[in-house]
């Protein structure tokens, strides 16, 4: 019996050492095996019934003249894109009110709204005079539109990234489906997008795609993720919170290149990265590439500084803290990006000195979350971001990615709970919870096997109460968030000094949480486990020496 076990104990040693050779093609062969594909199509169609019942409930907007809101802006943005010839997109005119719902997306987002405009019913995008056009064929027209591009885009997208990131060989089928599903199901991205309005997810889809392709470890699919990161970019100006992380990851593979093969070698394969983000560029802005002051109507538009450090309520350091020291809210863009760059920096070095597949992802998230908590002109909804990152580890650490999802559903409450869209609220944090209880079989599932039985078991036991004491302290915490601001715009004496006071104890709760969120994600960054990469130029190959991935521990 001892010898059996011994022999199993050294070929799962020896597999766990073996060393893997992947071509720089991008062999099939080495690529992970995705989720079935009938467990994917049960979890779409769960995924696309979700979100059509999330559809149902009122938009941002709704009935409220003059200005009505985000629907109405994407409509408006329907309207001027395909009456009016690209150059005329950002600038003011008689036919283009930049004061109602200018167009302040980058370009790729304006060529998908010229998209649906083609398909769009024509009262509902004539120039000027469609302007607050409500109809329900409309509003279902627009609705679904929303579904489709998620079914295009970030579906697929999600897909990819399920079957390339696998964290464990001996559960790799599971976790892909998980992760799968908790991403397609994440409640505050379907709340925002599909109540709210807005087609958040074709731009995060964007962003995961380009991740699920730089995950290959190879020049092609390395230069196609750079096409794609860049195509985010181009969606969404708001992905640029991303865009140190990746900067650095490709830095880092870079630098292996490097030290392995010399400098023609590192110069060449940043020279392929440099020559796709300049060809993707060039080719979305080629309609204002002609004069300087096209382009810089572009851009006035799509970083609008004159707003100020924020919008609305956001919670943010700068809105949260110039609660208690108005100063703050006044705060300079460079104080912001001095700021931001310094909470950013260890996730950046680490990806750097460590390229590997779960700091890249984490340090995805620790950038965003620094964006979103120190940079100038934050929105409310920008929280989508480190909220996408954060999930995409929740195969390794599923009690994070509850806690986030949880705490960003609380950030954007205000905003929904104007909407009329509370209920939904109330039943996306229940449904954040059943969706990883019930595919990660509880919380303390991801820790790591342990030689000895007993120990093993004691430390399981310790996580999982562990964990149990983080969910209900969490739990207690909104749950209190949610009471005192009831209690709050219930009191007249309080609401007629201080009108913003229930929207900021939202605020600062949630500010506080991801706070806590970025010192657990700081916590992480040593303890990730890494394959030591060391490229072949002669073969071609880059090999890999894998060590059994461990999950993350946050006890």
């Amino acid at each position: 019996m001892e010898d059996e076990t011994s022999a199993r104990t050294d070929t799962e040693a020896e597999q766990a050492r073996a060393v893997t050779r992947v071509a720089l093609d991008g062999s099939a062969s080495a690529m992970p095996v995705g989720p079935r594909r009938g467990a994917l199509a049960v979890i779409t169609l769960a995924a696309v019934l979700w979100h059509s019942l999330v559809a149902m409930y009122p938009y941002s907007g709704e009935g409220l003249p003059p200005m009505y809101g985000d629907f109405e802006a994407q409509r408006h943005w329907m309207e001027l894109t395909v009456n009016l010839p690209p150059r005329m997109w950002y600038v003011e005119s008689e036919l283009n009110d930049l004061k109602y719902w200018g167009l302040d997306y980058p370009p790729l987002s304006a060529y998908m709204a010229r998209l649906f405009a083609s398909f769009a019913p024509p009262e509902s995008v004539a120039l000027v005079t469609s302007r607050g056009f409500e109809s329900e064929v409309f509003r279902a027209w627009m609705r679904n539109s929303v579904i489709v591009a998620d079914l295009l885009v970030w579906f697929p997208a999600v897909a990819l990234f399920a079957s390339t990131y696998a964290t464990r060989r001996t559960a790799a089928e599971r976790d892909e489906t998980a992760l799968f599903a908790v991403l397609v199901a994440m409640p505050c991205l379907v709340l925002i997008d599909h109540a709210h309005f807005q087609y958040n997810a074709v731009g995060l889809g964007l962003f995961v795609l380009s991740v699920a392709l730089l995950l290959r470890d190879s020049l092609v699919p390395d230069a196609l993720g750079c096409f794609a990161f860049c195509l985010a970019l181009n969606f969404k100006q708001m992905n640029l919170y991303y865009a140190l992380a990746v900067a650095f990851y490709l830095l880092g593979k870079a630098s292996q290149r490097l030290r392995a093969s010399g400098l023609a070698h590192a110069f060449t394969y940043l020279l392929i990265l440099a020559g796709a983000v300049f060809v993707t560029f060039a080719s979305v802005w080629w309609p204002w590439l002609g004069t300087w002051d096209d382009v810089r109507a572009v851009l006035l538009r799509v970083f609008p500084l004159h707003r100020g450090v924020y919008e609305d309520k956001v919670a943010n350091a700068w809105c949260s803290l110039g609660l208690f020291y108005r100063p703050l809210r006044r705060v300079t863009p460079w104080a912001c990006l001095c700021a931001t760059l310094l909470a950013s920096a260890p996730f950046c070095l680490s990806v750097l000195t460590k390229p590997d597949r779960r700091t890249f992802v984490l340090a995805c998230a620790g950038v965003s979350l620094s964006f979103f908590l120190f940079s100038y002109q934050v929105h409310e909804k920008h929280v989508l971001l480190p909220l996408t990152a954060v999930t995409m580890l929740c195969s390794d650490a599923p009690w994070l990615s509850v806690w986030m999802n949880a705490v960003a559903m609380l950030s954007v409450f205000p905003l929904l709970d104007r909407e009329g869209s509370s209920l939904a609220y109330v039943g996306s944090q229940l449904l954040n919870v059943c969706v990883h209880l019930f595919f990660f079989r509880g919380i303390d599932d991801s820790m790591p096997p342990s030689k000895s039985t007993s120990s093993s078991s004691s430390s399981s036991a310790a996580a999982a109460a562990g964990h149990r004491w983080r969910a209900v302290a969490v739990t207690c915490h909104i749950v209190a968030c949610h009471a005192a601001y009831e209690f709050v715009r219930r009191l007249p004496c309080l609401i007629k000094r201080w009108p913003d006071l229930p929207t900021y104890v939202v605020t600062v709760s949630s500010f506080l949480h991801l706070c806590a969120m970025y010192v657990v994600l700081l916590r992480l960054l040593p303890r990730l486990p890494h394959a030591q990469r060391r490229y072949s130029s002669s073969a071609g190959t880059a090999e890999y020496s894998i060590t059994e991935p461990q999950p993350l521990k946050l006890g």
